[in-house]
């Protein structure tokens, strides 16, 4: 492979994706020169660093992390970048292994690991990104020979020689003997945390799951962690009934979960704990047990089972990491012999430093030089001479990488930068706006206005997994996919699972787009809308002075469920009629997830408060307003997300709309405009001029009012944030009760007066998985705090 060359690779931060990044590392790592053995030590330092990204850089939120190898001229250099909190890499300090062999610590032994194995490590924090660079130097050709001369008897320096390296090997040998089993425990003790973190992470991602009761993502999580960890035999995920939920065996999913002899149920305060247990059979198993637990409530266990056999293919490897070593060492200590019975000269080395010097000189190459010699004078000068060529390449390979960067930075701003639209739509009776601020140089939100019909707009918000040129290349075919498909279309859900069969077979494997479409009839002042996995939208209605979460239900675009039908199984669309003063407010995450320097959240409490105090502002107030409020809460700090948002708000009627149209015609017409021109301008009929003027001399202005019935109201399926909060103060104080009693309920002054029919409260205790009597039994025993979130 040529100088120069880079090979990348960017995969969402989950366990899954390390197998797919050993084998990009030992592919082109061998592609660009390293041997076998630098190959090994590369493959583990990458993934003792990705691991780490995974278990820490995110903190429970979806990520990324990029690996880029690049062939220099005399190294291979390795790039691991995320998008996740920073880290203080020189904070860690070489361990104690025989401390840590003791006392299993968690943490500081993958780090040591990778300074042990790579040449050069540095770490850097840059716009918002940690990037950890290794460079692994090449094996020359010859670089293990020696200068030859004559061959003589043997003098008294070459038999000091020869006993020196004998008895050298021999202790080595003895040394290495007694360590390898300090070895085999050290990483034994890894092998137990590694797979202790992959169940905590399992655990983790199990709770939302479980609390969504979504059996399916269960039984693929359990599948993907089985396919990506080897030596695991089960996975088994139950709920808090000792039910199975999840197996890797699926034919034992949903059976009682038979607790082996000698693993114990954990209580909700413990960690992960490794249990010990002979099958029938007379098979031993390790046994990682974790708590899935949520507000201190125990909702399940996960059980990952590693055979002990599989523990005893770590001693396998040590015991012929010995041999080899051995056979390695022998021909290393006959090495030494040639060494020092033919010695070297002292002008070849010299003659060496001179070409090198001359040839950076002239070429302007920064390379290091390798000296065969055993004079420590010479060696001395050659290790000044490449500690000079080390900050050069360094200095070199950091302006090159930043220019480089610099240049796809641009490149993707201004992708993303076209992407989005250059105004707002002005639509007549309606207060559009609008904003967008990314968290980075180049986000993952996006937001588009574009026309359905001559009555109808469609308005979407969405946000892509991943930062950069990636995101931004899925922005554009999500946009163009959106005004394709859109066009004439006025079922909202239709056009989603159109965008996501389009654009299924060019989204990466683990991207996703998350997305809110809504389909604004100008005419009727109707909403069709439909959610893919994004955020509810937020609607207040003026004349109920009432906030509702809108949320159809809907999975994000981009996943591949293995059915293209069961995206459109899964998403909805749902409609409502705007009365004048209505607010509609779509967002993406960004805003409720902004932070402060104490690391709270902006939260859905403070949007909601938000809303009801300035909805009487225009939207471009609001828009201003907002933008304000989160930035006094953040002060500054900053932030890892993008924060998008659209506001839509009806300011008229049809009726009142109408009306000022043909009080503006008569104006016209005051004004001596031609009748033709006035008719043009408002977009008034002559035969209705005709019938209106003479409706207007008999009875003035006040018989230019529409006539005519009030449109029928569509009646939300949703209820509204207060009804919410009302619905689960009485399940908490009455669990026993049913839907009917609920709505009686509501009703009552006690808990708002709310009129609310009882399919509302059905749909709602169904959403907050409360629609059984046992589910409500178990809520109320979990005591809540009053006015907690359920959506």
């Amino acid at each position: 492979m040529k100088t120069g060359k880079t090979k990348k690779i960017s995969v969402a931060a989950e366990s899954k994706n390390l197998l797919k990044v050993r084998d990009f590392v030992v592919k082109y790592g061998k592609k660009m020169g390293l041997v076998t053995r630098q190959v090994s030590e590369v493959k583990l330092a990458v993934d003792e660093a990705v691991s780490n990204i995974i278990r820490h850089a995110y903190t429970g939120r979806p990520g990324s992390v990029q690996i880029e190898l690049k062939k220099l001229e005399s190294a291979v250099e390795i790039r691991i970048i995320d998008e996740g909190i920073e880290f203080d890499w020189n904070s860690v300090l070489e361990p104690d292994l025989y401390r840590y062999v003791e006392t299993r610590r968690k943490g500081g032994l993958g780090i040591w690991l990778i300074k042990k194995l790579i040449d050069e490590v540095v770490y850097e924090r840059a716009e918002s990104k940690n990037i950890l660079t290794m460079r692994v130097y090449l094996k020359l050709v010859g670089e293990a020979e020696v200068l030859r001369g004559e061959k003589g008897g043997l003098s008294i320096r070459a038999r000091f020689a020869l006993y020196a390296v004998a008895l050298i090997t021999v202790l080595i040998f003895v040394v290495y003997n007694i360590g390898t089993r300090y070895q085999i425990r050290t990483i034994r003790s890894k092998f137990i945390d590694r797979y202790t973190a992959v169940t905590e992470q399992v655990a983790q991602t199990s709770i939302d799951l479980l609390l969504q009761e979504d059996d399916l993502a269960l039984a693929n999580l359990v599948s993907s962690v089985k396919k990506s960890e080897r030596p695991l035999e089960y996975v088994i995920i139950t709920d808090a009934d000792e039910r199975i939920l999840a197996h890797t065996e699926v034919q034992r999913t949903f059976g009682r979960y038979q607790r082996p002899r000698g693993v114990r149920s954990l209580s909700v305060n413990e960690e992960v704990t490794v249990f010990t247990y002979v099958a029938r059979g007379g098979k031993e198993y390790n046994d990682f047990s974790a708590v899935i637990g949520y507000n201190k409530l125990k909702l399940g266990e996960v059980h990952l089972g590693i055979p002990e056999e599989k523990f005893a293919e770590v001693n396998d490897l040590i015991t012929q990491r010995l041999r080899v070593a051995f056979i390695a060492l022998f021909f290393w200590s006959t090495t030494i012999i040639g060494v020092f019975v033919l010695g070297s000269t002292f002008i070849s080395p010299i003659r060496k430093l001179a070409e090198e010097i001359s040839s950076i000189s002239l070429t302007g190459q920064a390379r290091e030089l390798r000296l065969a010699t055993n004079n420590p004078e010479i060696s001395r000068i050659g290790e000044a001479f490449n500690e000079i060529m080390r900050s050069l390449r360094a200095t070199q390979g950091q302006l090159t990488d930043q220019t480089r960067l610099r240049r796809e930075l641009q490149l993707a701003q201004e992708i993303q930068n076209a992407l989005l639209p250059k105004s707002v739509p002005k639509l007549e009776g309606f207060d559009i706006d609008a904003a967008y601020r990314a968290a980075l140089e180049v986000g993952g939100d996006y937001y588009d206005f574009f026309e359905v019909d001559e009555d109808s707009i469609g308005i979407v918000v969405a946000d892509v997994s991943g930062k950069g040129i990636g995101s931004s290349m899925v922005m554009t075919m999500i946009r163009t996919s959106m005004r394709l498909e859109s066009r004439g279309n006025k079922r909202a859900s239709d056009v989603v699972n159109k965008v996501n069969r389009t654009s299924m077979g060019d989204i990466k494997k683990g991207m996703y787009v998350t997305m809110f479409y809504v389909i604004l009839d100008s005419k009727k002042r109707q909403v069709s809308y439909a959610s893919a996995g994004h955020n509810p939208m937020i609607l207040y209605r003026d004349g109920t002075k009432s906030v509702s979460f809108l949320n159809p239900g809907g999975i994000a675009v981009g996943i591949d469920l293995g059915d293209p039908d069961e995206f459109k199984k899964l998403i909805t669309s749902e409609k409502l009629r705007l009365k004048k003063g209505d607010l509609l407010f779509i967002y993406t995450d960004g805003i409720t997830e902004a932070m402060n320097e104490k690391r709270e959240q902006f939260g859905e409490q403070r949007l909601i408060d938000f809303i009801y105090k300035y909805h009487h502002l225009p939207s471009s107030e609001f828009k201003l307003k907002l933008n304000d409020e989160i930035g006094a809460f953040t002060k500054g700090y900053p932030q890892n997300d993008d924060i998008t948002f659209v506001v839509v708000k009806l300011e008229m009627t049809p009726a009142e709309i109408e009306y000022s149209k043909r009080l503006h015609l008569f104006q016209l017409l005051d004004e001596e405009v031609l009748l033709e021109t006035a008719l043009e301008q408002t977009g008034i009929s002559e035969e209705e001029y005709i019938e209106l003027k003479a409706k207007r001399d008999k009875l003035g202005d006040e018989a230019l009012k529409p006539e005519g019935a009030e449109e029928e109201e569509i009646l939300l399926r949703h209820a509204t944030h207060e009804q919410v909060k009302e619905i689960a103060k009485i399940v908490r104080q009455n669990p026993d009760y049913g839907v009917t009693r609920i709505a009686r309920l509501l009703g009552a002054p006690e808990h708002g007066s709310h009129d609310i029919k009882e399919s509302v409260v059905r749909r709602e205790l169904i959403r907050m998985k409360l629609d059984t009597a046992e589910k409500r039994e178990a809520f109320a025993k979990r005591a809540l705090p009053t006015g907690a979130s359920y959506k």
